[in-house]
C-alpha cells in the first residue's frame, strides 16, 4: 500500500461524510465515487502490477475491491435517487 492509496481512499470517506449529509449529496457522492472506483477497477486491469506506471499501487485484490464498491455505489446511487413509494393504507 502506498502514501497516495492510503489518501485516495481517505479523500473518498472524507467526500463521503461531507456529502452524505443529503439525499441529494450522498446520491451524487454514490454514483460519482463508483465511476470512480470503476475507472480504478480498468485501470487496475491495464497496468501490469510491476510497472512503474503502477503509481497508485493496485494489485489483484484491489481490482475486485473497485469493482464492488463501484458496482455496488452506482446500485444504491441510482436506488437512492428514487422517489419513495407511499405507503398503502387500510380503509
Amino acid at each position: 500500500m502506498s502514501i497516495l492509496h492510503n489518501l485516495v481512499h481517505l479523500a473518498f470517506g472524507v467526500t463521503g461524510v461531507l456529502l452524505g449529509r443529503t439525499v441529494r449529496g450522498a446520491t451524487l457522492f454514490l454514483v460519482t465515487g463508483g465511476v470512480i472506483y470503476r475507472l480504478l477497477w480498468v485501470y487496475g486491469l491495464w497496468i501490469d502490477e510491476d510497472s512503474v506506471a503502477n503509481a497508485l499501487p493496485v494489485n489483484e485484490a484491489d481490482n475486485w475491491l473497485h469493482l464492488v464498491f463501484g458496482v455496488g455505489m452506482i446500485a444504491l446511487g441510482l436506488r437512492l435517487g428514487k422517489p419513495a413509494k407511499p405507503a398503502r393504507t387500510r380503509a
